[in-house]
């Protein structure tokens, strides 16, 4: 009895626990790509393109765009 309430608490906490450490490393894939791959093509502004924004979520489809712009 006292093992059913054990994996019963334990079970969900793992679920829930590897959840976040999901979306944290989605999190950090996304930030090194953004460091690698978009942040110096804007610096050298890519075939003059200087006027990207990229501060209001628009980065995944973006970074797409410009690597497919600067390759």
């Amino acid at each position: 009895m006292l093992l059913i309430t054990f994996y019963r608490l334990v079970i969900p906490v793992v679920f829930i626990v590897s959840n976040i450490l999901n979306v944290l490393l989605v999190l950090v894939i996304n930030s090194v790509k953004y460091i690698i791959l978009v942040k110096p093509q804007l610096k050298k502004g890519c075939k003059g393109r200087k006027d990207i924004d990229i501060s209001k979520g628009q980065f995944m489809s973006m970074s797409k765009k410009l690597i497919d712009m600067c390759l």
